[in-house]
């Protein structure tokens, strides 16, 4: 604040508050298109999408996320999706068993119990098997690249495990092979 000098109105104050004090530069440019201009910008724009995203959905290494990029990551997606897991019915099996004790549970709380059981062995055994798969992918990712491409590269693991929960027709990039038996680890 200067001194010498009024204080300013209420109104004037807000104003500038909401007023950006430099024009975005995306702003500025909108102001000089006409409206024939932003219609095709946004249909190459929208074109351009779809274009990464059906390449994504193909494995095009040229279109995939920088985690989902490199030869390890891409032999991690084979490998994970190569194999039946437990992790992907996870989500649909705890929903099945919860929803259906709560409906049964009313007449006979032992029900609950049982099915609350169920859910926790269930994620026991998928703790399980995520850790037995890890351990073996490792040493298969360390016999193939070396130790120090692998350990250069973090999340690893993180990205194998969130492979093997995720539902197989949900995972993105699509599996690369139709048939879980395509793919052989030589």
């Amino acid at each position: 604040m200067t001194k010498n000098v009024p204080t300013p109105k209420r109104k004037d104050s807000e104003l500038t508050r909401k007023n950006p004090i430099v024009q975005s530069r995306q702003a500025a440019r909108r102001k000089k298109l006409t409206k024939a201009q932003k219609q095709e910008l946004k249909n190459t724009s929208r074109q351009m999408r779809v274009k990464q995203y059906e390449g994504m959905k193909a494995g095009d290494e040229r279109y995939l996320p920088a985690k989902d990029k490199g030869k390890v990551r891409s032999f991690i997606r084979d490998y994970v999706d190569s194999r039946f897991s437990l992790g992907e019915y996870f989500m649909i099996i705890a929903i099945v068993l919860l929803f259906g004790s709560m409906m049964l549970g009313f007449n006979n709380p032992l029900l609950t119990y049982y099915a609350t059981l169920l859910v926790y062995i269930y994620l026991i055994a998928v703790a399980i098997e995520l850790f037995i798969v890890w351990r073996k992918l490792k040493k298969e990712l360390y016999h193939r690249f070396g130790v120090d491409l692998v350990t250069s590269q973090k999340g690893n693991a993180w990205y194998a495990i969130m492979r093997m929960i995720q539902f197989r027709p949900m995972r993105m990039p699509k599996p690369k092979y139709k048939n879980r038996a395509d793919f052989k680890i030589n």
